[in-house]
């Protein structure tokens, strides 16, 4: 580590210090104040919930020359004592010394670049801006104020500065390495990964135990799809900091990709255990168990995830989607509302929020948010398949058939659109919507789809062999769903067989 010698002004490595508690400086036997904490900033890499997080840090400040000999003792004095104030996370009295130290000497860039520091610990980045920009300029050559400078530009997204401040901070000092790490770090975040990781290599070349950057560079490494060379540094990461809860995390996100979902679950656990506000990790955990069907704790780690979070947008989307499965349908409405009040402009908000109407058989409601899912997507395939459906309920057969057609126009190759259209031509209570050839065609492009092992299709397709007057035919596929429907529906099925034999048989109801 090096530390700065206010009253000499030489840079002292730790292996010079007299004493760890009280450190003398050994060129001059002034009293060394510590420095400043490094400081971690969260950062998510992309606006997707489900992609790694990436942290980024900050360089101690450097020595820098002070006013004349009476000011300069007393701007001295506050820094050190605001520096020790700082590495013991004392951010208000630090303040008010390194205010004190601008006050004896308004000359100090030091003073400056320490307050700034601050104000950048505090998240006040148009303040410490300020602050780096004065000390800047007063010292055109102070390397790490250009670092801490391109870190504020990084908090403030603003990725061009922020490269422009860390390669000046290089070509002043090449041997910081949290600048090349700065530099990675605004690099991957406009999606230049491979440079990134160029000077993530030289950060750790610098610093071969910086668990920032091996974070990342495995989230860098994750952007290219080298996954067991993320899954590697997220491990050494976690050697040097077994309770980092963004490298189990990002760990537990590329075991998503590869299909371990075991080992993504366990690293969740850890990553929520070392911090228990991680929304994003309650998110994460949660979307797994709703990929394994297990509704209930899904919902309950997306809640988590919203007590941390309330405007966490793909929370509300997801665990509407888990009452609606669960046949919750009026929690389904409520969370795809909350969604809508977040996102206004969301077409499958609408639209989801309109299926679960349509599960109140409120149709009305239904139409009215998929008309509004099209306004903002005229594109929106699934909008007009649903749609479709609600017309059907209502009897309004003539638009439903609209609304299938424009939905398999805009490309909806889902079975479900298939096999819901050719329900209309089976069933339709008007007779000029009853075409048992058109639902046949349609049925078995439902089933083609879907692999001939969804029931629902098959069903369908038995409903269409019946209405063209080809019993026997329904009947073998009517057989088929009743053996390939789960439980909880192959009484239904059952009715449907029974309903055709007696058919066959001639036998009315």
């Amino acid at each position: 580590m090096q530390l700065c010698c206010p009253r000499c002004q030489t840079t002292v490595e730790s292996d010079v210090m007299v004493s760890a508690e009280a450190p003398i400086c050994a060129h001059c036997g002034g009293r060394l104040g510590l420095p400043i904490s490094q400081a971690a900033l969260d950062h998510v890499f992309s606006e997707h919930h489900y992609a790694p997080l990436l942290t980024s840090e900050l360089f101690p400040p450097s020595s820098q020359a002070f006013a004349s000999a009476p000011v300069r003792e007393n701007a001295v004095t506050h820094i050190t004592r605001g520096t020790a104030h700082a590495a013991k996370g004392e951010l208000d009295r630090a303040l008010v010394e390194f205010q004190a130290a601008i006050e004896c000497d308004p000359r100090s860039a030091l003073a400056y670049n320490n307050r700034g520091y601050l104000f950048m610990l505090r998240k006040e980045y148009d303040r410490a801006l300020a602050d780096f920009n004065i000390t800047i300029e007063l010292d055109r050559h102070f390397a790490t104020a250009f670092n801490n400078r391109g870190f504020v530009w990084i908090a403030k997204k603003d990725y061009d500065q922020a490269i422009m401040d860390c390669d000046r901070a290089i070509q002043l000092d090449p041997t910081i390495a949290l600048a090349h790490h700065n530099r990675g770090f605004a690099l991957a975040a406009q999606g230049h990964c491979e440079r990134a990781i160029s000077d993530f290599n030289a950060a750790l070349l610098l610093d071969p135990k910086l668990p920032n950057v091996l974070q990342n560079r495995g989230a860098a490494y994750i952007s290219i799809g080298e996954f067991d060379k993320a899954i590697a540094d997220f491990d050494a990461t976690l050697r040097l900091q077994s309770d980092n809860p963004f490298a189990f995390f990002n760990r537990a996100f590329v075991h998503v990709i590869k299909g371990d979902l075991g080992l993504a679950a366990h690293d969740l656990d850890d990553a929520i255990r070392c911090r228990s506000d991680y929304a994003n990790a309650y998110y994460l955990r949660g979307d797994l168990n709703r990929l394994q069907n297990d509704y209930d704790r899904a919902i309950e780690d997306f809640s988590a995830a919203l007590t941390c979070n309330p405007r966490f947008a793909l929370c509300l989307y997801r665990r509407g989607e888990c009452h609606f499965e669960k046949g919750a349908v009026e929690l389904a409405v409520f969370d795809f509302s909350a969604l809508i009040d977040l996102e206004p402009n969301s077409p499958a908000a609408f639209n989801n929020r309109g299926l679960a109407y349509a599960g109140l058989n409120d149709h009305d409601s239904a139409i009215a948010d998929y008309d509004e899912a099209i306004r903002l997507d005229p594109r929106y395939a699934r909008a007009f398949h649903q749609r479709a459906i609600s017309n059907a309920a209502r009897h309004e057969f003539e638009a439903a058939t609209v609304d299938h057609i424009e939905a398999l126009r805009l490309g909806l190759t889902a079975s479900e659109a298939y096999r819901d259209f050719a329900q209309l031509w089976s069933t339709s209570s008007d007779s000029r919507f009853r075409d048992g050839g058109l639902a046949i065609e349609l049925a078995r492009e439902a089933c083609e789809l879907s692999g001939w092992e969804d029931w629902t299709c098959l069903r369908t397709l038995a409903a269409a062999y019946a209405e063209f007057g080809q019993v026997d035919e329904a009947i073998q596929w009517a057989e088929k769903a009743q053996m390939l429907a789960s439980h909880d529906f192959r009484m239904l099925c059952a009715n449907d067989l029974e309903h055709y034999r007696r058919q066959k048989l001639g036998i009315t109801m």
